[in-house]
């Protein structure tokens, strides 16, 4: 086409950019003229922390499809659906206490998210950060050492286990900490083109010893204890202002888009049992978490959220309009 054709099959929009902390460092965000003055409001550091999920760099490993549990004994085939490298498949026995419910980033959505495999760990419960040394190993879990050495040459070639924790045992992994074991997390995809974010909680079945959920690293995660606060973040988190903010500087279908920086530009306040804002919009996740699982919109409820997350940094409705449309456009 030439350039007439293309200005009348075009929409031109006029917006202003910005760096999204006032100077040439940071990321730039893009939106109309009016709502550069409700950024001020919500943009800054956050009260709250994310983590990235739990690194292996072989889930064909780490990954498994538990088939049977006898008390302590479990029997496990690992996962090799998608493996990038040629893992042979194995069934065998490890020690329960070993293996955890675990959570990849396809299996979440806006309000809810759907557990489907385990994940092997042996981390130093003292020292979460450590993998369990090998003489304990040897002593404790043996079956889940004969386990992991069957692939102790895959396991020893990792690039980022040479990289990052050469020191550790061979069968070691990486961004795993207290947080990864904290009861309630607030969980996201860190590869997508909009925030879906979720509360999980303790998983409960019969294959898993342990209830505790471990993420994986495509899953960006915020460390709970309590559950009233955990779905207040996840409301916020949720909320469309937090959404066109995330969605209009990160870079959309990269590994960057919901990493755990986000949250540097967000300023999230710490939950308060006695404001009725906090406590509304935690009440309004767990119910949009409960009509998701049985399959019944929430547009109304995420309606309220929006509203109450406006009350909370103090937006007007007029500057919750114009985030909406923005988004919108953006969409």
């Amino acid at each position: 086409m030439d350039l007439n054709e293309v200005i009348i099959k075009s929409k031109i929009l006029h917006r202003k950019a910005q760096s999204i902390n006032e100077s040439l460092q940071g990321p730039w965000i893009v939106a109309k003229f009016r709502s550069f003055n409700s950024f001020k409001k919500v943009i800054g550091p956050s009260k709250y922390q994310a983590r990235a999920g739990c690194c292996g760099w072989l889930n064909s490993v780490y990954l498994i499809n538990p088939i049977e549990r006898q008390n302590n004994i479990t029997r496990v085939a690992n996962y090799i659906e998608h493996a990038k490298k040629n893992i042979r498949p194995v069934n065998e026995i490890v020690e329960s206490e070993r293996i955890f419910p675990t959570l990849r980033g396809k299996e979440i959505v806006r309000w809810g998210v759907e557990i489907e495999l385990g994940i092997i760990v042996a981390q130093d419960e003292k020292e979460p950060s450590k993998g369990i040394s090998l003489q304990l190993m040897q002593k404790k879990f043996p079956k889940t050492l004969a386990y992991y050495s069957l692939f102790e040459k895959e396991l020893c070639q990792r690039s980022g286990y040479n990289k990052y924790i050469p020191n550790e045992p061979f069968y070691a992994v990486y961004n795993f900490g207290k947080y990864s074991l904290a009861p309630f997390k607030v969980v996201w995809t860190r590869v997508g083109v909009d925030i879906k974010s979720a509360v999980v909680g303790e998983y409960n079945n019969e294959l898993f010893l342990n209830s505790i959920v471990v993420p994986i690293e495509t899953v960006v995660l915020v460390p709970f204890t309590n559950s009233n606060e955990a779905h207040y973040f996840c409301s916020v988190i949720n909320s469309e202002i937090c959404r066109f903010i995330i969605s209009s500087y990160s870079n959309k279908g990269t590994g960057s888009f919901g990493s755990p920086h986000i949250l540097e530009n967000f300023k999230i306040p710490k939950f308060d049992s006695l404001n009725c804002t906090h406590t509304d919009l935690a009440k309004l996740s767990k119910l949009c978490h409960e009509k998701t699982t049985a399959g019944i919109p929430v547009a109304d409820l995420e309606e309220q959220i929006d509203e109450l997350a406006a009350e909370l940094w103090g937006l007007t409705k007029e500057e919750l309009r114009d985030i909406k449309e923005s988004l919108e456009e953006m969409r």
